[in-house]
């Protein structure tokens, strides 16, 4: 028989009597579900020896001041990670985010601060990554989250703020002053700027962040005009594969690069359109 419909209609006393009666602690977790009388949940969530059992009967609780209480001092990381998900309080919010020696812990901290400023200091000093990552990704403040890529020594911290930046102006920053590839493969990602795309298809110094700034371009003629100008050949394949309209291809053909030709060859071949020479 289910134990939770055995149960049910079962007054909170008896429910109460009966978990000293139940060594296994899956039966105690199911008559916590049962039990609705906050002083006895309160016992069970600070006495209960499973920390399983003491879960259920946190997320129960409504007394905020007792949850608080257990998520500053339960013995369990899985326990207070359940209570500081129901607290409101910045300050004690704050102190579990700081203080408390499970990262896991100071993550559901971090889902309940607002302030910019703290959420920037954690980001930069937590000794955990998953920390600081999650506290950047609650901010989207674009002056900070720039502040904080020209601070941080973490690659993954940095990238996640330039996929949340929006502007223009530090985008392009990053685009040529981060020392990580994928980072400014990041940035570059996002920049609509024709011109600056083409100075970064010719300039950078990796082959995906080069192919990245090549992808984003979308005027033809510009595309042709980086053409004549890289000897990359990623960016070189990547502008045969974006130009779509046989006027701008046969372009290509005026320039004087090999391994343009043989990559514009293999392109018009795909397309079925053999005779080259005589279509020039």
């Amino acid at each position: 028989m289910n134990l939770q419909r055995r149960f049910s209609g079962v007054s909170d006393d008896k429910l109460f009597r009966q978990l000293a009666y139940l060594p296994d602690a899956s039966q105690r977790r199911t008559v916590v579900e049962v039990i609705q009388d906050q002083e006895k949940l309160e016992f069970i969530a600070l006495k209960d020896p499973d920390p399983s059992v003491r879960e259920v009967a946190v997320k129960k609780l409504k007394n905020l001041e007792k949850v608080a209480s257990i998520a500053l001092n339960d013995t369990h990381w899985t326990v207070r990670y359940v209570a500081a998900w129901k607290l409101k309080d910045p300050k004690i919010l704050m102190k579990i985010a700081t203080d408390d020696q499970h990262p896991n812990v100071r993550i559901a901290a971090l889902n309940g601060i607002k302030n910019i400023e703290s959420l920037c200091e954690i980001s930069l000093t937590d000794d955990d990554a998953n920390v600081r990552a999650q506290a950047v990704k609650q901010i989207n403040d674009d002056d900070i989250l720039y502040e904080i890529i020209c601070k941080s020594m973490d690659r993954k911290v940095r990238e996640i703020c330039t996929s949340i930046i929006k502007s223009q102006k530090f985008l392009k920053r990053v685009a040529v002053d981060d020392r990580d590839n994928w980072v400014r493969y990041t940035a570059v990602d996002k920049i609509e700027d024709d011109d600056f795309l083409m100075e970064i298809a010719k300039t950078d110094m990796d082959e995906n962040v080069r192919f990245c700034a090549a992808k984003r371009i979308n005027d033809p003629e510009k595309l042709i005009e980086l053409a004549s100008e890289t000897r990359h050949l990623d960016v070189l394949r990547c502008i045969v594969s974006r130009l779509k309209k046989l006027e701008h291809l046969l372009v290509l053909r005026l320039i004087g690069n090999e391994e343009l030709q043989l990559i514009l060859q293999e392109r018009l071949k795909d397309d079925n359109i053999e005779d080259f020479e005589e279509t020039a």
